[in-house]
Order: C-alpha cells, then structure tokens, then sequence
C-alpha cells in the first residue's frame, strides 16, 4: 500500500487477517494514532477489539519498518 489509509479503507484492507483473529464484521474502525510514517486504528466488532498498525511504503524505500520497530 502507497498511500495511507483511510478509516473506511482499514477493515476492507486486513478483513481477512481480522476474520482469521476471530473479528467478524461489521467493523466499527477509529482512528487512535498518527504517526509519520505509519496510522494506528482500533478495530471493534461484535467478537472483539483488536489494533492494526499499518505502515506506509514507498517503492523507493525498501525498508521494512516493522523489523524496524522490534
């Protein structure tokens, strides 16, 4: 993903990976943080709360930020 997220493209973007945490939908998605290079959300559904962080990429940056973090 080149761009950043918006709060409605989140659950569409990692609804499988929300689905396999056990997350079903309908997803309610806020906002929780904002950071340079990345945007945090909390994800709530009827099976849970969950937090996705998704980084931003540029194709002339091959870095990968989460390795970075840990």
């Amino acid at each position: 993903m080149n761009e950043p997220a918006g709060e409605q493209d989140v659950a569409t973007l990692v609804g499988p990976l929300l689905a396999a945490g056990g997350l079903a939908s309908p997803y309610r998605v806020e906002r929780i943080a904002r950071g340079g290079n990345n945007r945090v959300y909390r994800v709530e559904s009827a099976a849970g709360t969950t937090v996705v962080k998704i980084y931003y990429r540029h194709p002339d940056d091959p870095r990968d930020r989460l390795a970075a973090e840990f």
